[in-house]
């Protein structure tokens, strides 16, 4: 993982039923954060500490804008996006996450706001 990268993410719980979008500069720091647990928080309530998708951002202008469209997502959205990474929502560890962000890079497919294969672009609505 690259430094002076700003990350976008989701997280679910062990049956897939709740969605957690998130964002941060240290990825591995974060998920260290929500696995650990804080009384209280959305992600221990939910139990929520998977990570099945993230998208790497050069600044946190970029991240936060994106954090804040994919959160408005309906869940259906989210499930079809994380699919593009991760078909069978396994937890990804940071070197897989890395492994998958790299080929779809390398394809052309990496997820930004607007991409064609989003799936608010694909409707022509949805949060833009």
């Amino acid at each position: 993982m690259t430094h002076n990268s700003y990350w976008v993410y989701i997280l679910t719980n062990g049956r897939n039923s709740v969605f957690y979008v998130g964002m941060t500069n240290n990825l591995e720091r974060r998920l260290a954060e929500h696995r650990a647990g804080q009384p209280g928080s959305f992600t221990t309530q939910y139990n929520v500490w998977k990570l099945v998708y993230a998208e790497r951002y050069r600044t946190p202008r970029e991240a936060i804008e994106r954090e804040k469209r994919l959160k408005r997502w309906h869940r259906a959205w989210k499930v079809e996006l994380v699919a593009t990474m991760n078909p069978r929502f396994q937890s990804l560890t940071l070197a897989e996450l890395g492994e998958r962000i790299a080929r779809l890079e390398d394809k052309g497919q990496g997820q930004r706001r607007g991409d064609p294969g989003s799936p608010s672009a694909t409707r022509g609505r949805g949060p833009g």
